[in-house]
């Protein structure tokens, strides 16, 4: 999945130069910018690795699957607010603020399905763990392409 996503944001760049009518600086981005949307971008893509693994490991826990079901829906939701910001800066427009509203909606969607999932099982524990630790790293890139893509 990352390398689908890592695909994309990388289409989106070499598109965006080619478009016609060049896009604003902030479309195209500085150096810090473009490192930033791609550790978004990867960090997204870890969390859906960590979730499908939840997934399977919570199958027979009604209230941890519960969470993981969840919090895949809140990355649905910042999945599909990149998707919109890709395809704003394919296409040369300025990135909606409903689409990082809505990526900032979804990772505070995973925080709050997972932030009191419990479980027995350690490894259950440490993936939900290993889950926040990526969740963190998303949100700082986030603030990262807030900060740095003027």
């Amino acid at each position: 999945m990352f390398s689908v996503l890592k695909s994309l944001f990388l289409a989106v760049l070499i598109g965006a130069a080619a478009i016609q009518g060049a896009p604003t600086k902030r479309q195209i981005g500085n150096l810090q910018c473009n490192i930033n949307r791609v550790q978004i971008v990867s960090a997204l893509a870890q969390m859906g690795g960590t979730l499908k693994t939840l997934k399977k490991e919570t199958a027979n826990d009604a209230t941890a699957s519960a969470a993981v079901a969840a919090a895949q829906t809140g990355l649905d939701t910042a999945n599909q607010g990149v998707a919109t910001i890709a395809k704003a800066l394919v296409t040369g427009q300025a990135a909606p603020a409903d689409a990082r509203t809505q990526v900032e909606d979804g990772l505070n969607a995973v925080l709050s399905a997972t932030q009191n999932a419990t479980s027995t099982d350690p490894q259950v524990t440490s993936d939900f763990q290993k889950l926040t630790t990526q969740l963190t790293a998303a949100g700082k890139a986030g603030d990262g392409v807030l900060a740095n893509c003027k």
